[in-house]
């Protein structure tokens, strides 16, 4: 069994509203193209975290 990381999954549907869900994944699942990246810690500005819950 492959080990799985936590993603975060920005899409849009048809009418181009965007969500974003944390997820988890295994590195096979990921598009061809797409990277992984080892953070160690990370923030999010005020006003980005408010676009991100729609509010």
């Amino acid at each position: 069994m492959s080990e799985t990381f936590k993603a975060i999954l920005v899409s849009r549907d048809a009418d181009k509203k965007q969500s974003v869900a944390v997820i988890n994944l295994t590195e096979a699942e990921l598009m061809e193209g797409d990277v992984t990246v080892a953070v160690e810690a990370t923030t999010v500005n005020y006003k980005d975290g408010l676009a991100i819950t729609g509010k």
